[in-house]
């Protein structure tokens, strides 16, 4: 909760600043874009967890790219750098992430809250299409990797920590994706093979992750 509160209140200064159309320029402009980032992760991935209240940092505001990882030029050739660059990598893999997880969450959450509520209001089927769209841009950002965070298919063993966190963190996005169709699948056991096939991927990446 301590953890939560410091990046609230960050986000909110960061919000603070961003509204009052100030650019940051230079080296300073780079850490605003960082900790932006930075802040927006983290708050997030915490509220994931423990939804009391909505971020601080709904959108993307006065940075509007990533924050780069250390020029090579600027880099000694020696083990510290190395990991620095691999951090950053590992940052910047970490946010394009959590921005496609955010967009999951929200189908996801929507859909299960309304067959809740009302059982049998959602129509399962148009997920499909809309599913397949987050498994192509999911695929998208796992071939984009650099080779710092790249990782393999389970069961091969992952060489770096960066490589098994970001596996585990994609799988958890895939099972996530796919858990309307288990929903779907555990309460209405004639449900469509299709429908079943995807509850079936969905328990596939659980277990992997």
């Amino acid at each position: 909760m301590h953890a939560l509160r410091m990046f609230h209140a960050a986000g909110i200064s960061l919000q603070n600043l961003s509204s009052t159309g100030a650019r940051p320029a230079g080296a300073a402009s780079q850490m605003y874009s960082s900790l932006f980032w930075l802040c927006y992760k983290s708050e997030r991935e915490i509220l994931a967890e423990i939804p009391i209240n909505a971020p601080a940092l709904r959108e993307p505001g006065m940075p509007n790219v990533y924050p780069q990882p250390p020029q090579a030029a600027s880099i000694a050739s020696n083990e510290w750098a190395a990991d620095e660059e691999d951090s950053w990598y590992f940052l910047l893999s970490e946010i394009a992430l959590r921005r496609i997880t955010d967009q999951v969450t929200e189908i996801v959450s929507k859909y299960i809250h309304a067959e809740i509520i009302l059982p049998g209001s959602q129509r399962i089927q148009q997920l499909i299409p809309i599913v397949a769209e987050f498994e192509q841009q999911a695929e998208t950002f796992r071939e984009n990797l650099p080779s710092a965070v790249k990782f393999p298919d389970v069961p091969e063993a992952a060489s770096t920590e960066w490589q098994q966190y970001s596996r585990g963190r994609y799988y958890r996005l895939l099972e996530l994706m796919h858990r309307p169709f288990l929903f779907s699948a555990l309460h209405d056991p004639g449900c469509s093979p299709v429908v079943r096939s995807l509850a079936e991927i969905g328990l596939q990446n659980a277990l992997r992750s």
